[in-house]
């Protein structure tokens, strides 16, 4: 079977047991994985003029990938973006100049 970050990522330990005794060994497994995203953004998103809009995309990675927005293939100031670690969800908000 293949290893999954999810599912495989954390402390294996094997112990070893008799009539004389016992030992046991941990090894912390740390899973690599490319970066994924699970949850895509809309192909197409609409807005009234003045409202903020934001745009979330789930990811999955070991490391945790790093994220950068474009708009028009020009890279965006990183002051309206975050990174909620609890549900791996990048957001990126826009707002009214």
């Amino acid at each position: 079977p293949k290893v999954d970050l999810q599912q495989h990522a954390g402390s294996v330990t094997c112990r070893l047991e008799n009539v004389h005794g016992s030992q046991e060994e941990t090894v912390h497994l740390n899973v690599l994985a490319a970066p994924l995203i699970t949850t895509q953004l809309p192909k197409q998103e609409e807005t009234v003029s003045g409202k903020d809009v934001t745009l979330r995309v789930v990811v999955r990675g070991s490391p945790r990938p790093d994220a950068e927005w474009f708009f028009n293939d020009t890279p965006m100031t990183p002051d309206n973006t975050s990174y909620d670690e609890e549900k791996s969800e990048y957001q990126l908000v826009l707002k009214e100049p």
